[in-house]
């Protein structure tokens, strides 16, 4: 499994383009830095930082929501295009998962 940064991750909008930036409080790194695009008012900028910054938190809720969809189908899932919608949603959550860690 993939390691990073550990959470939360903050977005700081003071710097002019948008940094995120996460660790211990007391010693924090910066994680990623979204750079301004050319129209700012069409807001795809913050949007992506936003995104960015929430990212531990959406990881550790992918994995919660994978393992309670799990222990309640018991079917196996190998293209997640079955009928049933658990195996909908696991097949999802674990794709997600496997882009934010492998």
């Amino acid at each position: 499994m993939t390691r990073h940064t550990p959470g939360p991750w903050k977005l700081d909008e003071n710097s002019g383009d948008y940094r995120i930036l996460g660790g211990p409080y007391a010693v924090q790194h910066l994680v990623a830095e979204v750079m301004p695009t050319k129209r700012p008012q069409d807001g795809l900028a913050t949007a992506n930082a936003r995104l960015i910054a929430a990212a531990p938190e959406m990881k550790d809720a992918i994995e919660s929501a994978l393992h309670l969809v799990t222990i309640t189908c018991n079917h196996t899932v190998e293209t997640g295009l079955g009928s049933c919608p658990n195996c909908k949603a696991r097949w999802t959550l674990e794709q997600a998962l496997h882009k934010a860690v492998d």
